[in-house]
């Protein structure tokens, strides 16, 4: 029995990291110096090598420990060299919060600027946070909400008042109209939101889907299956109403025949497409979906074609099946599973840390939706034995309590995980495998069929391997 090695099953509380070490070159410059006039390229003036062990500090750590270690080579005190931009292979100023074996690969170089301070990493970089504001309401969260994202989607310059009805244009309701469409939008986020996370991972033979981005047609597809279009309001109004929505955005980059839906634009484009289907002239030729009693007809305000969309074809048509199948998934909650994830808590949470692109000092650990797809792929699991929509599915049902896609609750954007949902997570992707791959069925009638609990068991310790938080030792190894 000594010869076995120790499981996290057994003892909750043994925790084995792997042993490796990256090892990174670090070329400094002075800031006021950085470039050679005529060749353009930056310039060199030492190079300190680091080794940083597994690599899951951040970029600030290895300016800091490269300009220590500099200052300590020149004879200078440590705060003569302060650090004031990280930059990467790829040449960009680079978020000194990244986790370093997120972006640099063992043996890679990175170039540090550094001045005599006295502020350090001055150099702004893509992606710098706004200062928040140094005082909030009473009573009002630091945070912010949810929702704030919904908030922040500016109606007017998406051009939804161009979408109002002559009528309303004629008794100044314009204003009224588009605050109550953005109550209607802030209402109903949840499940829209649910919708788009479904429908962007539908993944098309020979084309690549971009994290939080939904392609023209997956935005045809979600409206053809809620049953929207008629003779009056064909398919390629749909292309119409996904153009529109996202060419406020593809204008602010200047690329808008490389850029993708994102949510909010989503949100517009729903908009869009009510304000279409619910034209006077538009709506009579529209059936509500079965079991609906509202008729599809023509509404002046805006507010009200969007909840009428919302109600009699979003949700009746699409809402079912997808509730459905996160409904299955809640039959992997028993007591015996729930006790097995409680024994592996520590390593699932260091499995999250490890998936984090960004770490920030004090503040809560989450991971966002599309890091969790790259790791998960990784890690050998998407597309192999999950595909891209069921791990949609599964997402959905970590990040709620309850499986009724109406009724669920606003996410912030990009959707992240906290270390429960990310358990809940774990557990799904298990039950999915453990269905899916046939492991509930006996193979010979004789045969018990293996419990989902050993399963559950078999996978963690997979991932949790892979996620390099845990390697196998033998007692008389440690």
């Amino acid at each position: 029995r000594l010869h076995q090695p120790v499981s996290w099953r057994v003892c909750p509380r043994f925790v084995a990291r792997k042993c490796r070490v990256m090892h990174v070159r670090v070329h400094l410059a002075h800031s006021s110096n950085a470039f050679d006039p005529d060749t353009g390229n930056r310039r060199n003036e030492d190079t300190v090598e680091l080794q940083c062990g597994p690599g899951e500090q951040i970029l600030r750590w290895l300016a800091y420990a490269a300009c220590s270690r500099f200052a300590y080579q020149q004879g200078k005190v440590p705060a003569a060299v302060v650090p004031q931009a990280i930059v990467l292979k790829d040449g960009g100023v680079a978020d000194p919060d990244l986790v370093l074996n997120e972006v640099v690969a063992d043996g890679e170089e990175v170039y540090v600027t550094y001045s005599d301070g006295p502020e350090a990493l001055a150099e702004r970089w893509e992606g710098r946070p706004r200062t928040p504001p140094f005082e909030w309401a009473e009573g009002e969260s630091a945070l912010g909400s949810p929702a704030d994202w919904v908030d922040e989607i500016d109606l007017k310059a998406h051009g939804i008042d161009e979408l109002m009805e002559d009528e309303i244009r004629l008794i100044n309701g314009v204003e009224k109209d588009l605050k109550e469409t953005k109550e209607v939008l802030k209402r109903y986020a949840g499940a829209l939101q649910a919708f788009f996370i479904y429908y962007e991972n539908e993944v098309e033979a020979g084309s690549s889907t971009i994290p939080d981005r939904m392609r023209i047609t997956h935005f045809r597809s979600l409206f053809l299956d809620a049953r929207v279009t008629s003779d009056n309001y064909p398919v390629q109004r749909l292309d119409d109403c996904y153009n529109q929505a996202r060419t406020v955005f593809a204008r602010r980059a200047g690329q808008p025949e490389d850029l993708q839906m994102r949510l909010p634009e989503f949100l517009v484009g729903t908009v869009h497409v009510a304000a279409g289907v619910f034209r006077v002239r538009t709506a009579a030729a529209l059936k509500p979906a079965d079991g609906c009693t509202s008729g599809a007809e023509g509404y002046p305000q805006l507010s009200a074609k969007l909840t009428h969309l919302i109600n009699d074809f979003l949700l009746p048509n699409l809402a079912p099946a997808l509730s459905q199948r996160v409904a299955a998934l809640e039959d992997a909650l028993t007591p015996e599973t729930e006790e097995l994830l409680a024994k592996g808590r520590r390593l699932t949470e260091q499995t999250l840390d490890s998936c984090q692109l960004r770490r920030v000092h004090r503040e809560e650990r989450r991971l966002e939706k599309c890091y969790l797809a790259q790791h998960m792929s990784r890690w050998g699991y998407v597309p192999h034995k999950v595909d891209e929509t069921s791990l949609a599915v599964l997402t959905l049902f970590a990040v709620n309590q309850q499986p009724d896609v109406a009724h669920f609750p606003v996410r912030r954007h990009p959707m992240d995980l906290s270390y429960d949902e990310f358990e809940r997570l774990l557990l799904a992707v298990a039950y999915h495998i453990y269905v899916t791959s046939g492991a509930h069925k006996a193979a010979n009638d004789d045969d018990v069929p293996l419990l989902f609990v050993e399963f559950l068991g078999d996978v963690l310790n997979d991932i949790y391997e892979r996620a390099g938080v845990l390697s196998v030792h033998n007692d008389r190894d440690i």
